[in-house]
């Protein structure tokens, strides 16, 4: 299983693959990385294929990193899975999401 975090252009990234136990270490740090330096980062999750609670967790992260160094997060094209998953665990309205 593989996943990783791409840029698109200044300031747009897109996160890819399966993001789960195995995968989400590497892309935690690339995501606090990103937040250090960044005033604003969009990250694309369209091509995300599968996501268990651990790519719910990796989220909740980056969102803390990017307020605690004062990025701008904006998580666009959330997958149904991680829709859900945020809706089950009351983190729809936390979550930086276009709209969920």
């Amino acid at each position: 299983m593989s996943a990783g975090l791409e840029q698109v252009e200044t300031g747009r990234y897109r996160l890819y693959g399966e993001l789960d136990l195995s995968t989400i270490r590497e892309l935690s740090l690339a995501g606090a990385k990103l937040f250090a330096v960044l005033p604003r980062c969009d990250i694309d999750l369209a091509e995300v294929k599968h996501s268990s609670s651990a790519g719910l967790a990796l989220l909740i992260e980056w969102m803390k990193f990017a307020r605690a160094r004062e990025c701008d997060l904006n998580l666009i094209n959330l997958p149904a899975q991680l829709q859900r998953m945020a809706r089950l665990s009351g983190l729809e309205r936390v979550l930086p999401v276009d709209s969920i």
